[in-house]
């Protein structure tokens, strides 16, 4: 069958390493998937350093916005390495809350 992704966004990270003799670059990549029909996310893979796949995360269940946009409901992201996973969902969605920056500061999440 055909695949839906549209293609692939390529993002490469580089930082330069300072080694004894000669700086060197060591170089992580991220690539995404992007469906054909809304163009939004739904995947992306996380290759470590050494260009080995390090992370996956999925992105599902999204949902168009009253103001057209698209909003995800639920991610995960999985260590394929050590095979751990993190999953969030979201249950309500709410645009253009009142909430005050200060609601989202450390003292008042914990």
């Amino acid at each position: 069958g055909q695949s839906r992704y549209t293609g692939c966004s390529i993002r490469r990270t580089c930082l330069r390493q300072a080694g004894s003799k000669l700086d060197y670059i060591v170089c992580a990549i991220g690539i995404s998937y992007i469906e054909k029909s809304n163009y939004v996310c739904y995947k992306v893979e996380y290759y470590d350093f050494s260009e080995k796949l390090n992370r996956i995360q999925s992105i599902d269940n999204y949902k168009k916005q009253l103001n057209g946009k698209y909003f995800a409901y639920k991610m995960s992201m999985e260590n394929v390495q050590t095979r751990r996973k993190s999953e969030m969902s979201i249950d309500k969605f709410q645009i253009g809350s009142q909430l005050p920056e200060s609601a989202f500061a450390l003292t008042a999440l914990e």
